[in-house]
């Protein structure tokens, strides 16, 4: 059975929503040293030199509705609301989800034995057919469950229909003679380099 594995998104949410773990984690920290503190008999006042508890105990006491008008209370309430819906946002991006660990492709299995090939292998055979093109600076593949994804880093826009098709065949072709389970070829262009003043000669 394919081993799974445990994963967090990547991104700048998922920064974000660190981030602010991290500043909530230490609040925490502060609040719950202040109260041991207390509670093993320190003077309040040496607590208060320290961690300054007592004056952001009295800013928070002050936060109330008293004094505000209608409007103040609406905007208030639907700030709220975004902060909430933020935080929501926030923690979703924090999900942490399960995907199966990449296992062996079997080219062949008979009295004879089992033939398999690594996946990254497979990528590698793509990357190289699809890069023997001269409009592909660069390329990348990324061997799905039943699609291999190639993107590619492309000189110019210049034939770039001509270039994709061109790579979509050699990548399938490749395929093909290393007796590759067939596979869905998708390609992708992710950049266009500028020609230098070299090519333009």
């Amino acid at each position: 059975m394919p081993r799974q594995r445990l994963g967090v998104p990547h991104g700048i949410l998922t920064t974000l929503g660190q981030k602010l773990m991290v500043v909530v984690g230490l609040a925490l920290i502060w609040g719950g040293a202040v109260v041991v503190l207390l509670a093993a008999g320190v003077a309040p006042a040496d607590v208060q030199t320290y961690t300054g508890w007592r004056t952001v105990y009295d800013e928070l006491a002050a936060v109330g509705p008293t004094g505000w008008d209608d409007t103040t209370a609406v905007v208030i309430a639907v700030a709220g609301v975004v902060v909430f819906l933020v935080l929501l946002r926030l923690g979703w991006a924090q999900r942490i989800t399960p995907h199966l660990a990449r296992t062996d492709e079997v080219l062949t299995d008979d009295e004879l034995g089992t033939v398999t090939v690594n996946p990254r292998a497979i990528e590698r055979a793509a990357e190289i057919a699809a890069g023997r093109g001269a409009a592909v600076h660069a390329v990348r593949a990324r061997l799905g469950e039943d699609e291999l994804t190639v993107t590619i880093h492309a000189r110019g826009a210049d034939e770039i229909a001509e270039t994709l098709r061109g790579a979509q065949q050699r990548v399938r072709a490749a395929l093909q003679d290393t007796g590759t389970p067939k596979q869905t070829v998708r390609v992708v262009v992710t950049r266009f380099t500028a020609p230098s003043t070299r090519d333009l000669r």
